[in-house]
């Protein structure tokens, strides 16, 4: 797997091809605490990877059309202004961006290296 300064690379030339200015690049610090937020949140633990021990079953929706990334809105708290993607990478300090959660579905699509939380 790439390490997270290809991965910050691709997602800032997505995000400056397609333009987007509401995007921002979180300090490593504000990552970290936003990692660990959710962790405390939604994870027991500290697995290598997080839906191997989710604190809460997660439902599962089905989208034939393989375009899930697409209903990302019909599943947030109506309030939701903002999300964050997260760059998954092997190293324990993972870029997060703050983005306008109805920026998610086409930075999704250019850059499929991210995860939403």
């Amino acid at each position: 797997m790439p390490d997270a300064t290809y991965f910050r690379t691709e997602f800032e030339s997505v995000v400056n091809r397609l333009a987007f200015a509401t995007v921002r690049l979180c300090t490593p610090q504000e990552a970290e605490g936003i990692l660990q937020a959710a962790k405390e949140r939604y994870v027991v633990g500290s697995p290598r990877t997080w839906w191997l021990s989710l604190k809460h079953k997660p439902v599962t929706f089905h989208y034939p059309n393989c375009d899930g990334h697409q209903h990302l809105r019909e599943h947030a708290p109506a309030d939701a202004r903002k999300c964050w993607l997260v760059l998954e990478t092997e190293e324990a300090a993972k870029p997060v961006a703050e983005i306008d959660i109805l920026l998610a579905p086409a930075i999704r699509v250019s850059c499929r290296t991210l995860n939403i939380i």
